[in-house]
């Protein structure tokens, strides 16, 4: 596979990231519906289908390991209970079958909304979890991620070789932490805040411009309509 993104070298790398747990059984089946709500016009986004990347359309319905390569596009997907996720360039997606059953595992620049629903579990892929919340996550390096509340706290917290959870950090709103990750360490001791303090007006303004403006968010022609302009 060429063009390789994050951590995904091929797709027998997917869900080998929880290698870790002892597993015993079935983890369950897909319990929620998830679509593609936003696919950027004209550029190269690609989801794996039938043993090979395809071009990804506005309205597909994605199931479990139906791995999403963003590339150069700015993708989001949406499902049956409101949650959203939304994508920058040089992202991936996937609904892949964890320690909660089969939920969304990502990786590189999102927004992630999950609200009030009853699932809303989905995982960074090089760090950690996050439960029912409103947060961005973004790769700053090949050992590093920084997360971002907004109006609610956020809990980071992951699974040890047990099945035991843990917290990690606890954001309290409109705060960022820096998380560093060593992966030859075990899961305790593998994950190191690197920094967290608050949001600046400066990290606001450029978070809603690049995740929340409905205008990045929405088919040209659709806003267009909507805004009457053009």
């Amino acid at each position: 596979m060429s063009n390789i993104i994050g951590f995904y070298g091929s797709v027998k790398d997917i869900g080998n990231h929880e290698k870790h747990l002892r597993r015993v059984g079935d983890f369950g089946g897909l319990e929620n519906t998830y679509r593609i709500s936003y696919v950027e016009e004209n550029q190269d986004a690609v989801i794996w289908d039938k043993d090979e990347f395809t071009p990804l359309k506005n309205g597909m319905l994605i199931g479990e390991n139906a791995l999403i390569k963003t590339n150069n596009s700015r993708v989001s997907v949406e499902s049956l209970n409101n949650e959203i996720y939304r994508m920058l360039p040089n992202s991936e997606f996937c609904l892949e079958r964890t320690i909660r059953g089969v939920v969304p595992v990502y990786y590189g620049n999102i927004y992630v909304s999950t609200g009030d629903t009853i699932y809303g579990y989905s995982k960074y892929r090089t760090s950690c979890w996050t439960g029912k919340t409103h947060c961005t996550i973004e790769s700053i390096s090949n050992n590093s991620d920084v997360y971002y509340s907004y109006m609610e706290p956020v809990e980071i917290h992951e699974y040890d070789e047990c099945g035991k959870a843990f917290v990690i950090v606890t954001l309290e709103p409109f705060q960022k932490c820096v998380l560093q990750y060593d992966f030859s360490k075990e899961m305790r001791e593998r994950y190191t805040v690197a920094e967290k303090k608050d949001i600046s007006s400066e990290d606001i303004c450029e978070l809603y411009q690049k995740y929340l403006a409905p205008v990045n968010w929405t088919q040209l022609t659709e806003y267009r309509k909507k805004e009457n302009v053009g």
